[in-house]
């Protein structure tokens, strides 16, 4: 080992071995098996207690709440698009309004931090520690991912139930045919914005529908952005400071082991040297006998 090789050492290591391979090498090896008689390298630590507090419980919620009204109003859209159903078109307005506001209430927990705070206490021998971690109210982004589905899915169907309802009562409001899967099919045309013209309103308010329709799909497209956003960096931020939590705890326990084996920064370099140099002596000894 060269000169140059020894200010890569740690600093318990006397200057005048770094020339030694071998000694440096028996030094290490007298190091690991002192710790290693303790038992303990490193100390595992026990869950003792935990604690947990709800953030933004409130909103959470109403975003649930929300959720499932949308699921069952997109159901009794998707039947009035077969069937004429009393006041259609106010239940496709409510269906809307429901589903737009489902996102927004997403990005509002994302922002505003909503979850669980958890305060967690553990033991290692006979040291306490508390170490907290936040849950998010929304943890997959399987689960976000449906969310936003579930939200473009009911502006789709609830377009669609008053595109067939006004078919219904409004002669000629289209320029073709719109029952129940043409009506379903105008409506995801319209909130695609593709337009391909097999289909176009032809009363005025149809026609408030459609731009109604493209309105809300570049502003979902806007806050499910966003959400998506938020989410992805909320969660590699909280992975990150995961293991900086981590590998401290780590350290920590490694301190606590090398300072009860009394080796590192803990033990006499100098009579560690010695011991390594005598197994050293001693082995080459066995060795030339052998």
């Amino acid at each position: 080992m060269t000169n140059s090789d020894s200010s890569e050492l740690p600093d318990d290591v006397p200057p005048e071995s770094c020339g030694d391979y071998e000694l440096l090498h028996e030094y290490v090896k007298l190091s690991i098996e002192k710790v290693q008689k303790t038992g303990k390298f490193p100390s595992k630590s026990r869950w003792i207690s935990g604690q947990t507090q709800r953030l933004h419980r409130s909103l959470t919620l109403a975003r649930i709440w929300v959720a499932w009204l949308c699921l069952g109003l997109a159901l009794l859209s998707c039947s009035g698009c077969f069937a004429s159903l009393p006041k259609q078109l106010l239940l496709s307005a409510v269906a809307i309004m429901l589903a737009v506001m489902l996102p927004i209430l997403l990005l509002q927990e994302f922002l505003r931090g909503a979850g669980l705070d958890v305060q967690s206490q553990f033991k290692t021998k006979e040291t306490y520690h508390r170490e907290f971690s936040f849950v998010p109210s929304v943890k997959t982004f399987g689960g976000l991912l449906g969310l936003l589905i579930l939200s473009t899915i009911s502006i789709v169907l609830g377009f669609a139930s008053a595109f067939s309802d006004l078919s219904r009562t409004i002669p000629n409001a289209f320029s073709a045919r719109c029952d129940a899967l043409d009506a379903i099919y105008f409506s995801t045309v319209t909130f695609a914005t593709v337009g391909f013209g097999d289909i176009a309103p032809s009363k005025a308010l149809p026609r408030g529908f459609v731009i109604a329709e493209i309105l809300i799909s570049w502003l979902l497209l806007s806050l499910t952005f966003s959400s998506l956003t938020s989410w992805v960096v909320s969660h590699i931020q909280r992975a990150h400071n995961k293991r900086i939590a981590d590998e401290e705890r780590k350290m920590k326990m490694r301190e606590a082991a090398l300072k009860e084996a009394g080796v590192g920064l803990h033990s006499d370099s100098g009579a560690m040297m010695k011991e390594a140099k005598r197994r050293l002596e001693e082995r080459k000894r066995n060795e030339n006998r052998a």
